[in-house]
Protein backbone atom coordinates (compact mmCIF):
# COMPACT_ATOMS: atom_id res chain seq x y z
CA UNK A 1 0.00 0.00 0.00
CA UNK A 2 1.23 3.51 -0.80
CA UNK A 3 -0.46 6.44 0.69
CA UNK A 4 0.27 10.05 0.05
CA UNK A 5 -0.96 13.28 0.13
CA UNK A 6 0.99 14.73 -2.57
CA UNK A 7 2.01 12.49 -4.94
CA UNK A 8 3.37 14.53 -8.39
CA UNK A 9 2.32 12.29 -11.53
CA UNK A 10 5.99 11.43 -12.34
CA UNK A 11 6.47 9.70 -8.85
CA UNK A 12 3.07 7.91 -9.15
CA UNK A 13 3.93 7.10 -12.45
CA UNK A 14 7.01 5.54 -11.88
CA UNK A 15 5.78 3.49 -8.29
CA UNK A 16 2.82 1.97 -10.88
CA UNK A 17 5.57 0.60 -13.37
CA UNK A 18 6.06 -2.95 -12.49
CA UNK A 19 2.85 -3.22 -10.71
CA UNK A 20 0.24 -5.60 -12.31
CA UNK A 21 -2.73 -5.74 -10.07
CA UNK A 22 -3.04 -2.32 -8.38
CA UNK A 23 -6.15 -0.10 -7.39
CA UNK A 24 -5.85 3.77 -7.51
CA UNK A 25 -7.70 5.86 -5.33
CA UNK A 26 -7.32 9.03 -6.44
CA UNK A 27 -9.25 12.36 -4.28
CA UNK A 28 -9.84 15.55 -6.08
CA UNK A 29 -8.93 18.09 -3.38
CA UNK A 30 -6.89 19.88 -5.81
CA UNK A 31 -9.20 22.48 -7.40
CA UNK A 32 -11.80 22.41 -4.23
CA UNK A 33 -11.98 24.68 -1.16
CA UNK A 34 -13.79 23.72 2.04
CA UNK A 35 -17.08 24.95 2.73
CA UNK A 36 -16.07 25.83 6.35
CA UNK A 37 -13.38 28.14 5.00
CA UNK A 38 -14.26 32.15 4.38
CA UNK A 39 -12.14 34.31 2.54
CA UNK A 40 -11.12 38.16 2.01
CA UNK A 41 -9.10 40.20 -0.31
CA UNK A 42 -7.54 43.35 0.80
CA UNK A 43 -6.65 45.62 -2.23
CA UNK A 44 -4.10 48.19 -1.43
CA UNK A 45 -0.95 49.87 -2.60
CA UNK A 46 2.35 47.92 -2.42
CA UNK A 47 3.41 50.52 0.32
CA UNK A 48 0.00 49.84 2.33
CA UNK A 49 0.91 46.44 2.28
CA UNK A 50 2.19 46.40 5.81
CA UNK A 51 -0.51 48.37 7.47
CA UNK A 52 -2.83 45.62 5.95
CA UNK A 53 -1.34 42.99 7.68
CA UNK A 54 -1.17 45.15 10.74
CA UNK A 55 -5.11 45.96 10.56
CA UNK A 56 -6.01 41.97 9.80
CA UNK A 57 -3.82 41.27 13.15
CA UNK A 58 -4.81 43.92 15.12
CA UNK A 59 -8.46 44.14 14.41
CA UNK A 60 -10.15 40.71 11.99
CA UNK A 61 -7.98 38.05 13.65
CA UNK A 62 -8.46 37.14 17.74
CA UNK A 63 -5.31 37.21 20.04
CA UNK A 64 -5.72 33.73 20.53
CA UNK A 65 -5.74 32.70 16.85
CA UNK A 66 -2.97 30.94 15.05
CA UNK A 67 -2.05 32.36 11.64
CA UNK A 68 0.17 31.55 8.72
CA UNK A 69 1.63 34.49 6.85
CA UNK A 70 2.76 33.34 3.38
CA UNK A 71 5.31 35.32 2.05
CA UNK A 72 7.09 35.14 -1.94
CA UNK A 73 10.82 34.62 -0.46
CA UNK A 74 12.93 34.10 2.13
CA UNK A 75 13.75 37.94 2.31
CA UNK A 76 10.17 38.79 2.87
CA UNK A 77 10.00 36.60 5.62
CA UNK A 78 13.10 37.98 7.57
CA UNK A 79 11.85 41.29 6.78
CA UNK A 80 7.74 40.59 7.68
CA UNK A 81 9.38 38.83 11.21
CA UNK A 82 11.35 42.00 11.72
CA UNK A 83 8.03 44.08 11.37
CA UNK A 84 6.10 41.81 13.91
CA UNK A 85 8.46 41.56 16.00
CA UNK A 86 9.09 45.30 16.61
CA UNK A 87 5.48 45.33 16.58
CA UNK A 88 5.60 43.34 19.57
CA UNK A 89 4.06 40.58 17.95
CA UNK A 90 5.60 36.25 18.88
CA UNK A 91 6.55 35.43 15.93
CA UNK A 92 8.54 32.49 14.15
CA UNK A 93 9.51 31.72 10.99
CA UNK A 94 10.54 28.63 8.78
CA UNK A 95 11.82 29.12 4.75
CA UNK A 96 13.70 26.47 2.58
CA UNK A 97 16.94 27.02 3.25
CA UNK A 98 16.76 27.37 7.06
CA UNK A 99 18.38 24.56 8.87
CA UNK A 100 16.47 21.87 10.24
CA UNK A 101 17.41 22.11 13.71
CA UNK A 102 15.57 25.80 13.25
CA UNK A 103 12.96 25.12 11.58
CA UNK A 104 11.95 21.90 14.01
CA UNK A 105 12.39 24.50 16.32
CA UNK A 106 9.99 27.10 15.08
CA UNK A 107 7.67 24.46 14.15
CA UNK A 108 7.75 23.81 18.05
CA UNK A 109 6.83 26.80 18.90
CA UNK A 110 4.09 27.10 16.58
CA UNK A 111 2.41 23.75 17.39
CA UNK A 112 2.74 24.65 21.14
CA UNK A 113 1.45 28.09 20.35
CA UNK A 114 4.71 29.66 21.97
CA UNK A 115 3.58 31.62 19.02
CA UNK A 116 0.46 32.34 16.97
CA UNK A 117 1.93 33.65 13.98
CA UNK A 118 4.09 31.11 11.58
CA UNK A 119 5.95 33.01 8.62
CA UNK A 120 6.64 30.65 5.56
CA UNK A 121 7.68 30.27 1.99
CA UNK A 122 5.56 28.13 -0.14
CA UNK A 123 8.53 25.86 -0.69
CA UNK A 124 8.69 26.12 3.52
CA UNK A 125 4.62 25.28 4.18
CA UNK A 126 4.84 22.21 1.59
CA UNK A 127 4.34 18.81 3.62
CA UNK A 128 3.83 20.80 7.01
CA UNK A 129 1.10 19.23 9.21
CA UNK A 130 -0.30 21.76 11.35
CA UNK A 131 -3.82 20.82 12.79
CA UNK A 132 -6.53 23.11 13.33
CA UNK A 133 -4.91 26.41 11.97
CA UNK A 134 -7.24 29.50 12.02
CA UNK A 135 -6.02 31.42 9.73
CA UNK A 136 -3.39 32.17 6.25
CA UNK A 137 -2.78 35.58 5.16
CA UNK A 138 -1.48 35.57 1.69
CA UNK A 139 0.93 38.85 2.09
CA UNK A 140 2.09 38.31 -1.29
CA UNK A 141 0.00 36.42 -4.30
CA UNK A 142 0.45 33.48 -5.28
CA UNK A 143 1.52 32.45 -8.04
CA UNK A 144 -0.99 30.13 -9.64
CA UNK A 145 -4.95 29.27 -8.65
CA UNK A 146 -2.92 25.91 -7.62
CA UNK A 147 -0.80 27.54 -5.18
CA UNK A 148 -3.90 29.52 -3.59
CA UNK A 149 -5.84 26.59 -3.25
CA UNK A 150 -2.99 25.10 -1.15
CA UNK A 151 -2.07 27.97 0.80
CA UNK A 152 -6.09 29.07 1.69
CA UNK A 153 -6.72 24.90 2.22
CA UNK A 154 -3.98 24.57 5.60
CA UNK A 155 -7.15 26.16 7.41
CA UNK A 156 -10.61 25.04 7.72
CA UNK A 157 -9.74 21.01 7.86
CA UNK A 158 -11.32 18.49 9.49
CA UNK A 159 -14.80 20.48 10.00
CA UNK A 160 -13.21 23.08 11.33
CA UNK A 161 -13.42 26.64 10.40
CA UNK A 162 -11.11 29.26 8.73
CA UNK A 163 -10.08 32.19 7.49
CA UNK A 164 -7.83 32.60 4.10
CA UNK A 165 -6.85 37.13 3.88
CA UNK A 166 -5.14 37.57 0.68
CA UNK A 167 -3.25 40.93 0.29
CA UNK A 168 -4.10 42.16 -3.32
CA UNK A 169 -2.02 45.35 -5.32
CA UNK A 170 -2.17 46.78 -8.47
CA UNK A 171 0.94 44.71 -9.89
Amino acid sequence: MLFSATLPPTLADFTLSGIWDYKLLKLDHEHRLSDDLKIDFFFCKSSEKIPALLYILNEIIGKEETTIIFAATKYHVEYLNSVLTSAWYEVTFVYGSLDMEARSDSLLKFRKKISKILIVTDLAARGLDIPFLNNVINFDFPPNLKTFIHWAGRTARAGQKGWSFTLLTPD
